[in-house]
């Protein structure tokens, strides 16, 4: 996975986190005060939606301590990532633990992150794998994608591919645009599956219609030379400006080819030259080559 990949993944998924966290409260009748302390919840997620950190930890401390997993996990998400506090793994692992010992699949997701990255926790996959699979059986697709790419890797469990399409397809029917790209990675690849372009294209769709910066670029990739489908130059551009308009480094150099070339738009060195400029800022070497030719420093 790219470093792009990367860091769009860990906002997007910031983004799915807050969205579980607002919506996980249970489901059937409740008792009053399970209702009044989810009135609560909803509230304070206002509040956290808002920016207002220090209201939010204000009322979550309290609602934490006396057993509240959506407060826990909130509590927790809150320490590990330092917002409105200082930094803290150490106790956001705790209260994120509280929570997945509740079974709060985001919090058992969490968990497994945490192992994975050494976050507050000595790195162990295996360990990691338990709390993944925990928020995977119920249904959390995060979790399914994460297992999917540790079978694909071989990390804390035996490499196996099928099993890793297995993981990634529960995920990407589920909507989850990272299972929906690795599952198109798959068919590119013929690993656990047949190689099968079509399917790829198929999938990366799904992906870059959801905002998918990475899949925007390989769908318009896919149009620009015919791969999986057929060949559409400005259909290509559409998508290729898409991710180059999110900063996908590879997209704006493609773009500037296209705009120096005439494909799928009409010739125009100025535009080439700002989106080479683009993609080299961001490292891209293709585009500073491409500067070099043209004779722009």
């Amino acid at each position: 996975m790219s470093d792009e990949e990367h860091g769009l993944n860990r906002v997007l998924m910031t983004a799915a986190v807050l969205l579980l966290l607002a919506g996980c409260a249970a489901t059937g009748p409740q008792s009053p005060g399970k209702a009044a302390s989810n009135a609560q919840m909803d509230k304070i997620d206002a509040a956290y939606h808002r920016g207002d950190y220090a209201a939010v930890l204000s009322a979550l401390r309290p609602l934490a301590a006396q057993g509240n997993a959506r407060a826990q996990e909130r509590l927790g998400y809150m320490y590990l990532e330092g917002q409105g506090v200082k930094e803290d793994d150490a106790e956001g692992i705790k209260w994120v633990r509280r929570a997945a010992g509740q079974g709060q699949p985001w919090a058992q997701y969490e968990m497994g992150e945490c192992y994975r990255l050494g976050q507050g926790v000595n790195k162990d996959m295996v360990e990691a794998m338990k709390w993944y699979r925990r928020a995977a059986d119920q249904g959390e697709d995060g979790a399914q994608d994460e297992i999917g790419i540790l079978y694909g890797n071989g990390d804390g469990v035996p490499k196996d591919y099928a099993e890793a399409v297995k993981w990634f397809r529960k995920a990407a029917e589920q909507g989850n645009a990272y299972a929906q790209l690795h599952l198109a990675e798959s068919y590119e690849n013929g690993l656990g599956v047949v190689k099968d372009s079509s399917k790829k294209v198929q999938w990366l769709r799904k992906a870059a219609e959801q905002g998918n910066a990475t899949a925007q670029f390989g769908l318009g990739q896919s149009y620009l030379f015919g791969w999986g489908i057929l060949r559409d130059e400005d259909k290509a551009v559409q998508w290729l400006r898409k991710a180059a308009k999110q900063g996908f480094s590879a997209a704006q150099f493609d773009l500037g080819v296209c705009y120096e070339y005439g494909r799928g738009v009409p010739r125009d060195g100025n535009k080439a030259l700002h989106w080479y400029r683009l993609a080299a800022a961001r490292g891209n070497e293709e585009a500073k080559q491409a500067l070099q030719r043209l004779g722009q420093q």
